[in-house]
This record gives structure tokens, sequence and C-alpha cells, in this order.
């Protein structure tokens, strides 16, 4: 019988647009992050951070996927990861603060 090993593994075209989409929606939430400015924008992106951990918490079959996905197709996820990390300052632009905070967090990550 041919066929998948589990139910729960996902085929890997699934797997490529989860591990792409989920790692292009990440940088576009950080982005938000950096860029707001208004007290009550950052509240509403925290709250909106705080509603996907919850969410994390009462469905685990989310993180599951979500692992199963990146082990099904490691190397398109580090290329994405890759072109993301390195395109990012460019979609910054000349805002030297954002820049600057992504040179002390990369410090930070280089560190730990």
């Amino acid at each position: 019988m041919q066929g998948r090993a589990s139910p729960d593994v996902p085929g890997i075209a699934a797997a490529t647009v989860f591990a792409i989409a989920s790692q292009i929606i990440g940088a576009a939430f950080l982005y938000l992050i950096l860029r707001v400015d208004g007290g009550w924008q950052v509240v509403g992106l925290l709250a909106l951070l705080g509603l996907g951990f919850y969410l994390l918490e009462r469905l685990p079959w989310i993180a599951d996927y979500a692992l199963a996905s990146f082990a099904r197709v490691p190397l398109v996820a580090m290329i994405t990861a890759a072109v993301i990390v390195l395109a990012f300052p460019f979609f910054v632009g000349s805002n030297t603060y954002i820049l600057h905070l992504l040179i002390v967090a990369e410090l930070y990550a280089v560190l730990a």
C-alpha cells in the first residue's frame, strides 16, 4: 500500500507552502513591530502575538504541523530563512533605528 507514512505528516507541497508562508508572515510581523509608533498599535500587535501563543497552547496540533512541515522540507526552510535575513535590511530602508535594532539583535543571537 502506498501513501504517506502518517496522516499527521504533511505532503511536500503543503509543507513547502507552510514553511515559506509562515516565515514570510513572521518577518512581516517583526517588520510591523519595528515600524509602528503609536502605543495602541504596539498594544494591538502584542495582543495579536498573545493570541498566537494562546492558540498554540490550546491547539497543540498547530505546533506539531509546523514541526512536521519544517522537518519535511528543511532545505526550503533554510533557504527561505536565509533570503529573509539577507533581504530584511533592504525592506527597512533608510530607517537607521530599525537597522540598529537588527544589528544588536544579530549580535545577541550570535553571543547566545
